[in-house]
């Protein structure tokens, strides 16, 4: 009995050994435009954590990006960077534009075609039919189009992953701008129509893209990214202050994010009561944003983990802004951000996901740019401590529930069943 129990002991530990050999195998090939630390920024820092994600959900990983520094192919285990000759010339700057107009009046799919031909000559080599290709994009097309194509050359598996629309296609019929461009939707049914699974980072995305291309509907899952790291701020003593102070982190871009109105509430706001607001990140190509007064701190990009102290140990509340109605679909990770540090969360949104993840859950007030005064008048409410300290606890009370690793349950089995199939 005992020997018969052993061997099958035996049996099983073998064919566990043998099915996750099989499993490391197979990799996910993770195609982006930007990667920490090669770039810095949100979406940068989101996918290198989303591929520590996948790699302790125990997937083997390989990141694919241009080279923008050099014609240096790189090729490692975990990393394959491959030339984006545009970026790499002397004449940089005028190519890249070259690039974009070539895009926006419809000879090439995408400012990246030509990285993506380079990339693709790479890869076909590389690839096997095993192997799945997970296409990330920020705006643009070209990650995309090089996983379409190696998966019709390949018969390999592909996963699209938006973090947010691809840039010049329509939200709900909205464009982003009016400037003229050819429509993209020809090119993005025709690269996403043939992938396994179509991931979105906002439902609103999701909705967008079902009401565009009905017959994907199965395909298109939604999965919010959640923080990165636990950044621990319990074990953060905070500065005190009279002022309330409030910080804006990331991009400052004006037509996007808008951040200039933190400084529009702080002019409505100043003679009302003591209040410091700062600035994070590269304001310089903003004009909109300077310094007004002693009170207004523009302290320029920080290394993550400085970041994360900085704000635990010197802010009250985190501020975050879009541009129009077309950025619904958009969810900064700011706002993850601000959740993992205790930080109640305060700004201008369009109706979407993002202006609903703070509001439902009571982690602050997010206002319609029509709404600057009643957002004014909440701010004015918290110079009574106890209203802050309210605030504060709720964020910290759900805060474990917008963790990657939370957020990124049904992500796993999706990625399991992929891979399987």
């Amino acid at each position: 009995m005992w020997k018969g129990v052993h061997a099958l002991n035996i049996l099983k530990y073998h064919f566990t050994t043998m099915s996750k050999i099989i499993i490391m195998s197979k990799k996910i090939y993770y195609i982006t435009r930007s990667f920490y630390p090669y770039q810095s920024g949100g979406g940068p820092l989101i996918r290198k954590s989303a591929v520590e994600w996948m790699e302790r959900q125990g997937f083997k990983v390989v990141v694919v990006m241009p080279n923008y520094e050099s014609n240096k192919i790189i090729m490692d285990e975990n990393m394959i960077q491959i030339p984006y000759q545009s970026a790499v010339s002397k004449w940089s700057k005028l190519l890249i534009r070259k690039d974009h107009l070539l895009t926006r009046i419809g000879i090439n799919d995408d400012y990246l075609d030509s990285w993506v031909d380079s990339a693709y000559n790479k890869l076909v080599k590389v690839i096997k039919k095993n192997d799945t290709i997970f296409s990330t994009t920020g705006g643009e097309l070209g990650c995309i189009k090089l996983g379409g194509m190696l998966k019709e050359k390949l018969g390999c598996k592909h996963v699209v992953n938006y973090h947010d629309p691809i840039n010049h296609t329509l939200v709900f019929g909205l464009k982003v701008n009016k400037k003229f461009h050819v429509s993209r939707e020809e090119n993005e049914s025709k690269y996403i129509s043939k992938s396994d699974m179509i991931i979105t980072s906002s439902k609103t995305n999701a909705g967008s893209l079902i009401e565009k291309y009905p017959y994907l509907k199965s395909k298109i899952k939604n999965n919010y990214f959640g923080y990165i790291v636990d950044a621990k701020p319990e074990e953060i003593i905070k500065k005190k202050s009279t002022r309330l102070r409030i910080a804006y982190s990331g991009s400052m871009d004006s037509k996007t994010q808008t951040p200039e109105l933190l400084l529009d509430l702080y002019r409505m706001l100043k003679d009302e009561m003591d209040l410091e607001i700062y600035f994070i990140g590269d304001a310089s190509s903003n004009e909109k944003i300077y310094d007004l007064d002693g009170n207004v701190n523009i302290m320029g990009l920080m290394p993550h983990d400085e970041y994360m102290s900085f704000m635990t140990e010197n802010i009250d509340i985190g501020f975050v802004s879009l541009g129009d109605e077309y950025f619904k679909a958009c969810v900064p990770s700011k706002i993850y951000e601000y959740i993992n540090l205790h930080l109640p969360i305060i700004g201008v949104l369009p109706e979407g996901d993002a202006k609903a993840i703070v509001n439902d859950n009571q982690f602050g007030k997010i206002v319609s740019k029509q709404e600057l005064g009643e957002l004014r008048d909440y701010v004015i409410g918290l110079k009574d401590p106890s209203n802050l300290n309210v605030l504060t606890k709720n964020v910290i009370s759900k805060r474990n529930l917008w963790s990657m690793e939370y957020t990124s349950k049904e992500l796993k089995s999706l990625l399991k069943m992929i891979e399987n199939s």
